[in-house]
């Protein structure tokens, strides 16, 4: 059953089960304020709704009601007035179709409408949807809406919009028209089927396609077993192309030509003293002519000479000047005409390459409406991002002016006395900003250790949504974990978050999420331990440890009182990355190395190595609605992919009986497993199960993983239960003729206590020691030192049937199982329970153990010391005995790396999870110890547990409490 609540201008839909049971207020979402109107309480197995105290309930003729009983599979509309204030409610069953979705993508620019009239291109038959409700236009890869004067209205992320005025609709928006609900992405929209009263009439430039349910079966969220490869998604291999740093060079322009500047008369000057010679030379002999009577024409070619040389001295000169002034004006012409058209190859050569560049970020940085529509679509793209790509979280954030990925040369600006025009014009062009518009921009979350985000909560939040969903969408949760800290009303707004899988630990045990400053306190100690852990190894360098943890804080006092923000802002640590959402850039962490602020539409990144102080502005386009965040984290609960976790993942608890696939102690062959046996050959017991399910198997064999070895483990860890369930697999084995056992208990006799009591004894022991005995230790010395001494005279006894050769312990129970030898001599398997007391109390007993197994390897000696610290209690002759060592969790990671060389056994929290070291680093395993305390409750067949426990978690996802039903027991 659904009910729809709409009050001033907003409008928020919930659901009430099937089963009536309980209360439930009927509210505005925590982001309008969060008030509450009406409660639904169940009585006598239906729904009955009643008004908040101060209100009236009405029914939609306005007739007054004190209570309203709510019909599951009828529709009703009730008004609840108080004061000034009014809201409607509208109860409808609910249908399969309002949780089925579907996609169109469109090809072109189209216009949808949405109404009651069949020739809308989406018909939805409902009395509270007018005839033509709305219109939807698609234009130039934009949507918008524009509500057609509808008598209910219209929503866009909850608010109503203002009628017969275009609203835009950004990726991630999501649009309602009483029960219709549609989400925007880039080229797309997705839309339900309320009631399956929604008629879609295609039109040619849209396909419908279908999406995958957005809400999971009620099998959905079951645990993916064996190698369902169906049930997994395997994100396609991402080969993503890069922007190549080019290099460019742009050449300076030709020298102009330089004019002859020299003046007219000196260039004729020599010439026309020639010339003067040559008329004064004619003049004189035409007057000696005249003087003596001569003829005219005897002086005419000393006249022409000396007019020819005035005319050449005079005019050539001129001309030729005129002539070159021409040539050096085309040749200058020819000069700015091909250097301009160069110098607009070369623009034109820059901008490809910024067309190029923006075309390879678009393709690199994703808008969140793509990364929704990945997840909807199960787009083989999703979480294709890995911590080998260079952009490993990377999230964008909007776009704005990038920087030109090439190096481009230009001439070098020198004083000149002689000024070039196509100089200053290439030296313009070397100033301008070499800056792609309007490309994305993206804020590396990987390299800045504190980001934060401030501006309003409007917008801030929203804008923080969008980042969340990029890393969610582009990161698989194997890779990136998410930590979310909110409380009050931003936790109500960031409780989608909480679900996403990637706030989860591995195992699903544990939850990265805390809404009260007990939880997040809690959360810091787990995560302060990997933090610490972490900056030690960055010391030595190396690749960045995976997971990366994106810890989202909302919430100032959870960041200023909380020690998981405070920590990692005062010491980063490698793999980790605080991002905090505040709505002022004063409420942020002083150590912030990236600050995104948001409002009124843009945005301003303030970078630490910002030299200049100002700040980037972009375009912010990075928005996500919370509708939108709702159907993204049901969409990813409905993906499993194939991570090493989910294939290796240990069981919680394992029964003994359990690990050995036995409903009844009958059932597990004792007999028949004793005739089968070989002690010689190997010593291999069931201690638990393995990665993979399979039986973990502990063999002393000193082919394998013997003679001698160690486990670690804190009180609580499940110490004593991995050696009792080690010694019984041990019995179930193998016959008391070829396995015995001294138990060592400085505990206070709970190991020895387990197989040494007033109702039985095992028949495998051969004695017990405890803190408790006194006088006996010095007794139980003398007879290991004689049991030592007869094993001796055994093996050189039996030497003759061996036909001479050494005889070891081995070799002695294969003549025994012959027959060629009569007294049994089994294994010897002395176990020491904290022996760390036993050192401190009798420390001559402790060295004489150790002596003996040192020099009893070959005569079947062998000791298995367990100790809740081994820093300082182990010593050199210790370890250098001790193959195998097994670690459950320890103190701390000194521990764990001093046991198995590594620091993973100081995060374990599971009482019996244990990791296990043979030799140098021969053979490194992990397992689930098997739980030999458990009730006994025989039955005929094995049946694999069911889990039917009930168990009340915390907010960060640990059990509080656990129930299951009520049991008859058979204590034996």
């Amino acid at each position: 059953m659904l009910i729809t609540l709409i009050s001033d201008g907003n409008i928020n839909t919930s659901s009430l089960p099937e089963e009536a049971s309980g209360m439930v207020w009927i509210a505005e979402p925590a982001s309008c304020g969060g008030r509450r109107w009406a409660l639904a309480e169940a009585k006598d197995g239906a729904w009955v709704l009643s008004p908040k105290r101060g209100l009236r309930l009405l029914s939609e003729q306005g007739e007054p009601l004190g209570k309203a009983a709510l019909t599951r599979d009828e529709e009703a509309v009730f008004q609840i007035e108080g004061g000034e204030a009014s809201a409607a409610l509208v109860v409808r069953p609910a249908a399969t179709g309002d949780r089925s979705w579907r996609i169109v993508g469109f090809s072109d620019d189209e216009c949808l409408t949405v109404g009651s009239a069949a020739d809308n291109t989406l018909a939805h038959s409902s009395r509270f949807v007018s005839s033509h409700h709305a219109r939807i236009d698609y234009e130039r890869d934009e949507f918008s809406v524009t509500d057609l004067d509808s008598a209910n209205g219209t929503f866009v992320n909850g608010r109503r919009i203002q009628p017969q005025r275009r609203t835009p609709l950004a990726p991630g928006d999501v649009l309602e028209v009483l029960g219709l609900v549609m989400a925007f992405g880039h080229r797309f929209v997705s839309f339900n089927n309320p009631g399956g009263a929604l008629a879609v009439n295609p039109t040619p430039t849209f396909v419908p396609f279908e999406l995958p349910p957005a809400v999971p079966s009620p099998d959905a969220g079951r645990e993916v077993e064996g190698d369902d490869e169906e049930e997994r998604f395997y994100p396609a291999p991402r080969f993503k192309r890069d922007v190549v740093r080019r290099a460019l060079s742009v050449d300076p322009p030709p020298a102009p030509r330089k004019p002859d500047e020299t003046p007219l008369a000196m260039k004729i000057g020599p010439s026309m003293v020639m010339a003067l010679a040559a008329v004064f030379s004619g003049a004189a002999m035409f007057v000696r002519m005249q003087e003596s009577g001569g003829s005219p024409l005897s002086a005419a070619p000393t006249l022409v000479m000396a007019v020819s040389l005035v005319l050449g001295s005079v005019l050539w000169p001129v001309l030729a000047r005129r002539f070159e002034g021409r040539r050096a004006d085309r040749a200058e012409k020819e000069r700015r005409r091909a250097y301009t058209a160069y110098l607009d190859r070369m623009r034109s050569l820059i901008r490809d390459e910024a067309a190029y560049q923006k075309e390879v970020l678009e393709e690199n940085r994703v808008e969140v409406g793509e990364c929704l529509r990945r997840a909807f679509e199960r787009d083989p793209r999703l979480m294709d991002r890995t911590p080998a790509h260079d952009d490993f979280l990377e999230v964008r954030v909007g776009t704005g002016a990038v920087p030109l990925a090439a190096d481009v040369r230009y001439p070098d600006e020198r004083f000149s006395v002689e000024r070039d025009d196509l100089s200053e014009v290439v030296f313009r062009l070397a100033r301008e900003p070499k800056d792609i518009k309007d490309a994305p921009l993206a804020v590396p979350l990987a390299a800045n250790p504190v980001v934060g985000i401030a501006g309003p909560a409007s917008e801030a939040r929203p804008f923080a949504f969008g980042l969340v969903a990029q890393v969610a969408c582009l990161h698989s949760y194997e890779d990136v974990k998410l930590v979310v800290l909110a409380e009050g009303a931003e936790a109500g707004a960031w409780a989608w978050a909480r679900a996403l899988p990637h706030a989860f630990s591995d195992d699903r045990a544990e939850r990265y999420a805390a809404s009260t400053l007990e939880e997040a306190t809690e959360l810091g100690l787990s995560l302060g331990r990997v933090a610490e852990e972490r900056r030690e190894a960055g010391r030595s360098g190396g690749a960045a440890p995976l997971p990366h943890y994106v810890v989202v804080c909302a919430s100032k006092r959870l960041a200023d009182k909380g020690e998981l923000v405070a920590g990692l802002a005062r010491r980063p640590a490698p793999g980790f990355t605080v991002v905090c959402v505040a709505e002022a850039r004063k409420d942020l962490p002083r150590q912030c190395t990236c600050i995104v602020e948001v409002a009124d539409g843009a945005g301003t990144i303030r970078a630490k190595d910002d030299a200049s102080g100002e700040g980037l502005a972009f375009r912010p386009d990075a928005f996500a609605d919370p509708r939108a965040c709702e159907a993204l984290c049901r969409a990813l609960d409905l993906v499993r992919l194939d991570v090493a976790s989910a294939r290796e993942a240990l069981p919680d608890s394992l029964g003994f009986l359990e690990m050995y696939e036995a409903g009844n102690v009958g059932q597990l062959g004792v007999r028949a497993r004793w005739a089968e046996a070989k002690a010689s050959e190997t010593l291999a017991a069931r201690v638990g199960a393995g990665p993979s399910g399979e039986p973990f198997l502990l063999n002393l064999h000193e082919r394998f993983h013997g003679p001698h070895g160690l486990v670690a483990g804190t009180t609580g860890s499940g110490k004593s239960e991995f050696l009792i369930s080690w010694v019984l697999s041990m019995c179930v084995e193998y016959s008391p003729e070829e396995a015995a056992f001294v138990l060592i208990d400085y505990k206070g006799g709970g190991l020895a206590g387990a197989f040494d009591n007033e109702r039985a004894r095992l028949p495998h022991l051969a004695g017990t020691v405890t803190n408790l005995d006194g006088a006996a230790i010095a007794r139980s010395l003398a007879s290991l030192k004689s049991e030592l001494r007869r094993r001796q005279a055994l093996f050189n006894a039996a030497r003759p049937a061996a036909g001479g050769g050494t005889v070891d312990v081995y070799r002695y129970l294969e003549l025994f199982r012959e027959g060629k030898v009569g007294e049994p001599c089994p294994h010897l398997f002395v176990v020491a329970d904290e022996f760390a007391e036993l050192k401190q109390q009798e420390p001559e007993f402790m060295d004489e153990l150790v002596s003996a197994a040192r020099i009893g390897r070959s005569l079947g000696v062998h000791l298995v010391l367990a100790t809740q610290k081994p820093t300082g209690v182990v010593n050199d002759q210790i370890w250098s005995n001790s193959k195998f060592k097994v670690c459950l969790k320890v103190a701390d990671a000194a521990d764990s790396k001093e046991m198995i060389r590594r620091p993973d056994a100081a995060a374990l929290s599971q009482a019996g999870r244990f990791f296990m070291l043979v030799g140098y680093n021969e053979q490194f395993s992990s397992g689930q110890a098997a739980w030999a305390g458990a009730p006994y409750e025989p039955a005929e067949a094995f049946a694999p547990a069911a889990d039917d426990a009930v168990e009340l978690v915390s907010g960060a996802g640990r059990a509080l409490a656990s129930a299951r039903p009520a049991q008859t027991l058979i204590h034996i």
